[in-house]
């Protein structure tokens, strides 16, 4: 950990920066290419904060094509807190601090850049969060090609399902039986990845099964329209989406939106990673891509 801490510190002084490689597919995870489109976010029929309605357009991405697992994370960092025990279970007890750190290790045992310059040393003065002991001062490189956590515009069009969108209520089914488990299913557990359906570009679990992490700083919706935002400025926590499985079927919906601080863990908060995708062209069989 002290090397690390290190090596992130020294990257945020611009004293080195790890030499960017050609994008090449991940040997540890199976990214599903988002192409980019313009998408109305949010909902009036679900909670006050998931209003007003407003339009976004999204560049094109990679995303995860489950949450992380135990497996991948343990590859990863060595060990990790997972409450439930098992390989294909996905990882929780996982922070917003724990999933920027594995977003830099993930791309640096890849040979990428990581997406973000982390100093531990320094106070972030845009977190205004005074239970916030950590407080890492933690900026994005949006140029670089490695993992990152998906912005909360990012995921909400991936969870729709992108440009093939059949306007479900969850992500790919009006019936969350059939894509997440939640709390009238799950038995108090979370589950292996892949067990239910995906959605339209080939996502599991994006509903249910454990809340993931998006970068957003949480703050109300603006009324503009906006191209690839990355939310707040400053604020006290960060946004979770997706729902879980010990939650009901509201949190489940895919315009549903909850926030936590940033150092929380517990069994239901796990992680979904992102890569950006310049010159994406997306082939007609989901899961396959050329870039």
């Amino acid at each position: 950990m002290v090397e690390t801490a290190k090596r992130y510190w020294i990257q945020a002084m611009n004293l080195i920066r790890p030499m960017a490689t050609a994008p090449a597919p991940s040997t540890l995870l199976k990214m599903i290419a988002v192409e980019g489109g313009t998408f109305q976010m949010g909902s009036n029929k679900g909670e006050s904060n998931e209003q007003p309605v407003h339009q976004v357009t999204v560049s094109s991405f990679f995303m995860a094509d489950t949450p992380t697992t135990q497996s991948q994370y343990l590859a990863v960092m060595g060990s990790h807190r997972s409450y439930h025990r098992g390989s294909s279970l996905p990882v929780e007890m996982v922070s917003w601090y724990d999933a920027v750190e594995f977003c830099n290790d993930l791309s640096l045992r890849e040979g990428l850049t990581p997406a973000y310059l982390v100093d531990q040393l320094r106070k972030d003065p845009l977190n205004i969060n005074s239970g916030d002991e950590i407080k890492w001062s933690v900026s994005q490189d949006r140029s670089a090609n490695g993992y990152r956590l998906p912005t909360e515009a990012e995921w909400e069009y991936a969870a729709r399902g992108g440009a093939r969108s059949g306007g479900y209520r969850y992500a790919g089914s009006h019936d969350l039986h059939e894509v997440g488990w939640y709390e009238g299913n799950a038995r108090n557990t979370t589950h292996p990845v892949r067990q239910k359906n995906p959605n339209e570009l080939g996502l599991y679990d994006m509903s249910g099964n454990v809340w993931e992490w998006c970068w957003d700083w949480y703050g109300n919706y603006p009324v503009v329209e906006l191209k690839d935002p990355t939310g707040p400025n400053v604020g006290r926590n960060r946004v979770l989406r997706g729902g879980g499985w010990g939650g009901n079927a509201v949190y489940a919906h895919v315009s549903n939106r909850i926030d936590h601080q940033p150092y929380f863990r517990n069994g239901k908060l796990g992680i979904r990673v992102v890569r950006n995708a310049p010159n994406l062209e997306v082939d007609s069989e989901w899961g396959t891509t050329a870039q």
